[in-house]
């Protein structure tokens, strides 16, 4: 199975002792004692569930063998091969602007906000985040606008981690999931 998995920045395995990890490296634990969220080597059939349990911006595409678990968003193998690993800051970061920018016409964004969303000058993102903050405080939000496009906004205007709260509906999460999918897998430079 081709799968999901992230890193922290230091691309360092999150369990001790901590092993760093490197495209080509081959891991295995122990198959009889694999259970879901308590041990193996996990990792996400899609990329928008992977990004729910990254604990930093390194992107791993790894193939998973052996004995395997499947959960509802994540799956816990015997053996995870490394195929390609990148630091996806910067298309985490372009991802969830764009996916800000489906819902920018739900709410009166401020001009700020906008002009960072569509280009991503990050000289621009403190001052976008403060001003789709001021202008939460000072606007009657709608449900649906408060719920979507103005989180999506301060997310992307803010943190790449939370890249995945922009894709804010369970209708659009398919769309968010083959967009990131793709963008990713450019950043690795490899086909599905």
């Amino acid at each position: 199975m081709i799968a999901w998995h992230f890193l922290q920045s230091d691309r360092k395995l999150a369990y001790p002792p901590h092993t760093p990890a490197f495209t080509g490296q081959l891991l295995t634990v122990d198959p009889a004692r694999l259970e879901l969220c308590e041990y193996g080597l996990h990792a996400s059939e899609r990329a928008l569930d992977a990004l729910k349990y990254a604990p930093g911006p390194i992107v791993c595409r790894v193939r998973l063998g052996g004995r395997i678990l499947t959960g509802a968003d994540k799956v816990c193998a015997a053996e995870r091969t490394v195929i390609a690993m990148a630091d996806a800051t910067e298309t985490l970061r372009a991802f969830a602007r764009a996916c800000a920018l489906d819902v920018i016409d739900n709410w009166d964004a401020p001009a700020v906000v906008r002009e960072y969303l569509e280009t991503g000058n990050e000289a621009l993102r403190e001052a976008a985040r403060s001003a789709a903050e001021s202008a939460e405080a000072e606007a009657a939000w709608s449900a649906e606008a408060a719920g979507s496009a103005e989180a999506a906004a301060w997310s992307a205007a803010w943190s790449a981690e939370s890249a995945r709260s922009a894709a804010w509906s369970a209708e659009a999460e398919s769309k968010q999931n083959t967009r990131l999918e793709a963008m990713l897998l450019e950043l690795l430079q490899i086909k599905g």
